[in-house]
């Protein structure tokens, strides 16, 4: 028979599993203490550096959402955040130099960031996926912006650049990011 703390500590249990596997809420990036923290950056491997630690938030936030909760209001506003991180990054990396960093590689991990949760969000069945590739689309032009500078300070290599992309690639033609295949000439 089981005593009463068996029942509780089983009921604990069971309650942390359950909580612990409910997406938590991410707070949204102090955008000023962002682009304060990008302007000050030394050089564009920093800049990368410190976008892939942001963006970490609210790509978590695309994981966590499920084929029900992965509706265009939910999806719009972290979307816009992302927009706003990318952006900040590309302002605060034009004129600094390289720095000492694997751009291909920093500048391949954002975008399969990116990407990556997108196409997630995308594949899930019975999303307004129209919907959703017209909210996508929203970053389209400031990821392109960042490619271009990033293929601007090493070379256009831009074929290196496709290969360390991979699989994101078909999920950037499905999305239609025009701006993006055209800098990466796919």
């Amino acid at each position: 028979m089981f005593s009463l703390m068996k029942i509780a500590t089983l009921a604990t249990i069971a309650f942390g599993a359950l909580v612990s596997a409910l997406p938590q809420p991410v707070a949204s990036p102090d955008i000023k203490a962002l682009v304060a923290r990008q302007a000050s950056a030394p050089d564009v491997t920093t800049v990368l550096t410190n976008l892939n630690n942001d963006l970490q938030g609210p790509v978590g936030q695309l994981n966590a959402l499920t084929a029900a909760t992965a509706t265009p209001d939910k999806v719009q506003p972290i979307v816009l955040n992302i927009q706003v991180i990318i952006s900040a990054a590309v302002d605060a990396a034009k004129g600094k130099p390289a720095g000492s960093g694997d751009l291909f590689v920093l500048l391949s991990v954002v975008i399969n960031l990116v990407i990556g949760a997108f196409g997630k969000v995308i594949n899930f069945p019975g999303v307004d996926k129209a919907s959703l590739i017209v909210i996508f689309q929203l970053v389209d032009s400031v990821l392109a912006a960042l490619i271009h500078l990033v293929l601007g300070l090493v070379g256009v290599v831009v074929a290196l650049l496709v290969a360390l992309l991979g699989g994101v690639v078909s999920i950037i033609i499905e999305l239609n990011l025009t701006a993006v295949i055209s800098v990466l000439l796919i």
